[in-house]
């Protein structure tokens, strides 16, 4: 509670894979998830940050964000995984959509994905269902 933490001890025990406790409990843990210039998009324990700007110039603080987010997960004692983020543009013109960007999470640079997956679902620019054409 506040900045008041337990001592540690070893858990012997978890929730079965597909557990609607899991989801629960996660929101519950991170229902106080620290404000952000993105919007936050959670579902169980997956966060898409999506930011709208007017301007490319404007995406550094995409990297601000995710570092504060990145804070409270070392905070909380979650890992965050740089490995499964992904950067993506959405963008009217062709020629913009594919722009990659410099965004960085725990010093890394993230990895440009055009047809990102989030929570099973492919998002591509035209938002149409199915495989995306290359």
């Amino acid at each position: 509670m506040g900045d008041d933490v337990s001592s540690w001890r070893r858990q012997a025990n978890s929730l079965p894979q597909g557990s609607i406790l899991a989801p629960t409990l996660f929101s519950l843990y991170t229902n106080d998830l620290p404000a952000t210039r993105s919007h936050r998009f959670i579902y169980a324990n997956d966060i898409c940050c999506a930011l709208h700007a007017e301007t490319f110039s404007e995406i550094h603080m995409q990297t601000a964000d995710l570092a504060h987010l990145a804070k409270y997960c070392q905070l909380w004692r979650l890992k965050s995984s740089t490995s499964k983020t992904v950067t993506s543009v959405f963008h009217l013109h062709d020629n913009r959509s594919r722009c990659e960007l410099n965004v960085h999470m725990n010093g890394q640079c993230l990895k440009h994905d055009p047809y990102p997956v989030y929570v099973g679902v492919t998002l591509d620019r035209t938002l149409i269902q199915g495989t995306p054409v290359m």
